[in-house]
């Protein structure tokens, strides 16, 4: 039973003793909108029909025009009225109340009585055990414990004391459907009772807004009760508070605008009062219930009283309370978070000279919490009221900001800050940045001009910003496929911020060149544990790609997850958007094809809103791992809608990352029997490649793919010539991926045993590469000229294998098509435990539990009594079983299998 019920019960207990003609009184303290004057009307009613007859006192609400206090109301026009001629006699009032028989007495509010009235009330409660009158009266919470004073002497009279409190949730949901006309829907009565605190009052408020605005709000309008009927609340409450002292409502609105943080030295400073009148108000709040304790200060006792005082100021008063609030707490040196939540919401009033500052200062605390959006909430309003250098660095902040997630605008900053800064130095950093953000929408062109012309601008005077220019102008002339750049090479040392630049320039043009895999590989590891910093975005994932087509799938893998959680963290979606792009190709050569399909198609939906002609840095690579898992699960038309969808089905854009597309618009043409078409797109990719001294064909394997198109029409010594080549750029580069797709079609080219030896070398080659895709048709073609050359006890266990790596790899096409050769083969394909956790042996499963608990190498060779290199050979043959790149992925295997 709640408090509530127990209080009103209390009540009934009084009117059942009067009715059984025993004397009786009972008080009901609560507090503002408790509902005190409704609890009466209860009793009045239950009164009724006990056959009781319910006099109320009048309250000074209730007077008469003349009257001066309540008894004598009661005296002139109450059921004790006396005679015409008789005069006013408190005493003969008294007699004639307590007197009454079957009589109750119902008195609201009683510290608002006169101070005739309540002596006279105390007269009546002193004589009450000697008569069978009842008294049921209602006072502010705490009035009875308030020093001196009549209205807490008469409360303190009473023998029988209840606290009304508010209402509980199972209260607020039964009145909720009474009110509404239904059932509430789920969590309505629980957000009717934390914006209201369970105050009856603010309920019957709340719901009877709704009832006006929605008719019957049971439909469940949750969004809307923090906007509703605020200012109409706020009459209601300064009504209530308002009479109680003239400096109330400053209180409360001080209250109000300084919450959280309301102390009593704030709200005092605010209002301009000494410390003892203030608690005096406070108190006084309190009781009313408007106001609650709150750590050292105060705060309102409800979220919507706290949001009715706010609505109820003008908007002009309201903003010139923020700049005072604001003033206040700057000079108690109070932290720049809640000087500038105050600052933020003043648009018209004028600022003080300090705003920039702070506003500024606040921003940069919220970039460095990881809450950019917020951030740029500050420095927007900011930029409209700073001038001068405040105005160029403000821009600059938000142009960092949007940069990771929004390019096109972080341009536009850019461009105001450099027409704003006067400063070498800073003006290098801004065209590194204007370059990055031109670069990510695609735009190489305009970064390389915008570069050089900060090279012009800097001219001699400046040899580490022209070095840093430079060193920046040569990544992007390799990215972009632009070619190099002329001038003496940059060789900024490792502290400075070019450092990171020169690496993944090396890296890239060690890749691009097909030469040095071991330097583009630690070139790039070490560029990804450096990281970059704000001005560098563009060139944020190249070294992870550098990476994974290196060979190293495991390790490109750990670090773009991370950058994807980072960049989620802190809604820099531009990031995310490339980092699931690059993500998706990783997958996809693991043979991840249900992954990379949800990685390349939330790439390319967040790209699809893109400007007319804009073609964002990975929006390539995302296209080309969406079409190459089309292609494998047999969707042509997918793969189309996806092209079509892109921009991408006719132009395509001459820069690296779109190359991909058209070699995999190629495989496309080639699997619907287009021959022309394929071979027109796979030169193409050839063309631009060449041109762009792109040797590598582990970024464009164009040459064997023609092969394969060349062979189809029967141009046997054209497709040879093609894949020599390309074998041996890919035996330069050294990953296996890249070799083992050259053997492999070098073997589909080649007649006879060579056929069967380019195979048996490329399913070698592939086996322990990471390219769980290609490691599977490799087994398949392997297994098919088996059968061909009527071998099947060799073709069925590399038919068997094949099967199985596709089909966990979900590559449908080569399902369908390993199945129909076993079939050939006389043999019933059968369901296999040759991959998944099933097939681990108990050895590799007690190494895999333990590393994917965490523990090295070492440890587990401790744990186990093995050798490192025995613990190293199980993981090498669990991560194939399991289909995964690598230690990060096993704990996800495991427990998923």
């Amino acid at each position: 039973m709640s408090g509530r019920t127990i209080a009103l019960a209390g009540v009934v207990s009084c009117l059942d003793r009067v009715a059984a003609g025993s004397p009786a009184a009972v008080v009901l303290e609560g507090a503002f909108g408790s509902g005190k004057t409704r609890a009466l009307d209860l009793a009045s009613e239950h009164a009724h029909r006990a056959g009781l007859t319910a006099v109320r006192l009048p309250t000074p609400s209730s007077f008469r025009a003349g009257a001066c206090s309540a008894v004598r109301d009661l005296w002139a026009f109450g059921p004790f009225a006396g005679r015409d001629d008789e005069p006013f006699a408190p005493e003969a009032v008294a007699r004639a109340v307590l007197a009454a028989r079957r009589t109750v007495l119902l008195v609201d509010d009683l510290h608002r009585l006169d101070e005739e009235s309540l002596r006279w009330l105390g007269s009546v409660l002193d004589r009450l055990p000697d008569s069978s009158l009842g008294v049921v009266a209602t006072a502010p919470r705490g009035e009875g414990e308030r020093a001196g004073g009549p209205p807490a002497e008469v409360v303190a009279r009473f023998s029988d004391r209840r606290a009304l409190s508010y209402m509980d949730l199972a209260e607020v949901t039964e009145l909720a459907e009474a009110q509404l006309g239904g059932p509430p829907p789920r969590g309505f009565a629980e957000e009717c009772l934390h914006q209201t605190g369970g105050n009856p009052l603010l309920l019957n408020w709340l719901f009877g807004e709704l009832r006006a605005r929605a008719g019957n709000a049971s439909g469940g309008r949750l969004a809307r009760i923090e906007e509703i009927g605020l200012r109409e609340l706020a009459e209601i409450l300064a009504n209530r508070y308002g009479s109680r002292c003239s400096v109330a409502t400053e209180v409360i609105e001080a209250v109000a605008l300084l919450a959280p943080e309301a102390s009593t030295e704030l709200v005092a400073g605010y209002c301009g009062l000494a410390p003892s009148t203030l608690a005096e108000v406070t108190d006084r709040l309190e009781a009313t219930g408007v106001l609650e304790r709150s750590g050292a200060g105060h705060a309102p006792a409800a979220p919507v009283i706290h949001r009715a005082v706010l609505a109820g100021m003008s908007p002009d008063r309201l903003e010139a309370a923020h700049v005072r609030a604001a003033a206040l707490l700057h000079g108690e040196g109070a932290p720049a978070e809640l000087v500038a939540s105050h600052l933020l919401q003043v648009r018209r009033a004028e600022m003080p000279a300090w705003f920039c500052d702070v506003m500024h200062e606040h921003a940069r605390g919220l970039v460095a919490r990881g809450e950019p959006e917020q951030a740029r909430r500050y420095l927007l309003r900011a930029v409209d009221r700073c001038t001068g250098s405040h105005r160029a660095e403000i821009f600059r902040e938000l142009a960092t900001i949007a940069l990771r997630s929004d390019p096109p605008t972080a341009r536009r900053y850019l461009h105001e800050a450099l027409r704003l800064q006067a400063d070498p130095g800073i003006r290098v950093r801004l065209r590194i940045m204007l370059a990055n953000a031109m670069v990510m929408a695609g735009e190489s062109e305009s970064a390389v001009r915008t570069l050089r012309a900060g090279l012009d601008e800097i001219g001699g005077t400046d040899p580490r910003g022209a070095s840093r220019l430079r060193q920046e102008l040569r990544l992007t002339c390799l990215w972009g496929d632009l070619g190099e750049v002329a001038g003496p090479e940059a060789n900024p040392g490792p502290e400075e911020s070019g450092h990171r630049s020169k690496l993944v320039a090396n890296a890239l043009r060690c890749y691009w060149a097909g030469e040095d895999r071991e330097q583009a590989a630690a070139d790039a590891e070490e560029a990804l544990e450096t990281g970059p910093d704000d001005e560098h975005p563009a060139s944020l994932l190249l070294p992870a790609l550098v990476l994974a087509r290196s060979g190293a799938f495991a390790a490109a893998s750990t670090h773009v997850h991370r950058m994807l959680l980072e960049a989620t963290a802190v809604d820099a979606s531009a990031i995310v958007v490339h980092a699931g792009s690059v993500l998706a190709e990783i997958l996809l050569h693991a043979g991840d094809l249900p992954a990379c399909a949800q990685m390349a198609d939330s790439a390319v939906e967040a790209t699809s809103r893109r400007s007319a002609g804009e073609h964002p840095m990975y929006l390539g690579t995302a296209v080309a791992s969406a079409v190459a898992v089309a292609l494998a699960t047999g969707d042509h038309s997918g793969a189309w809608r996806c092209l079509d969808g892109t921009g991408l089905s006719a132009e395509v854009p001459r820069w690296s990352p779109y190359n991909s597309v058209l070699l995999q618009r190629g495989r496309l043409h080639a699997a619907q029997g287009e021959l022309d078409a394929a071979l027109a797109d796979l030169r193409e990719c050839g063309r631009r490649m060449t041109a762009a001294n792109v040797h590598n064909p582990a970024a464009g394997a164009w040459r064997s793919e023609s092969a394969l198109v060349h062979a189809r029409m029967g141009h046997h010594d054209r497709a040879m010539s093609l894949v020599r080549v390309e074998l041996e750029q890919a035996r330069r580069w050294g990953a296996p991926a890249p070799i083992g797709q050259a053997l492999r079609v070098m073997g589909l080219v080649s007649r006879d045993e060579a056929r069967l030896a380019h195979l048996t070398e490329a399913v070698a080659v592939l086996r322990d590469s990471g390219a769980r895709l290609s490691y599977a048709q490799a087994l398949f073609d392997l297994g098919v000229t088996y059968r061909k050359l009527h071998r099947p006890n060799e073709a069925r266990p590399r038919l068997r294998a094949a099967l199985a790596h596709a089909r966990h790899c979900g590559a449908q096409v080569l399902v369908h098509r390993a199945s129909e050769q076993l079939a050939a083969c006389r043999v019933r394909p059968q369901r296999t435990t040759a991959l998944g956790v099933e097939a681990l042996t108990p050895a590799e499963r007690r190494v895999a539990v333990l590393a994917a608990e965490g523990r090295t190498n070492r440890q587990i060779a401790a744990d186990l009594y093995v050798t490192r290199r025995t613990v190293e050979l199980h993981l090498s043959r669990v991560y194939q079983k399991l289909l995964i790149p690598g230690r990060p992925a096993l704990g996800r295997a495991m427990s998923s299998s």
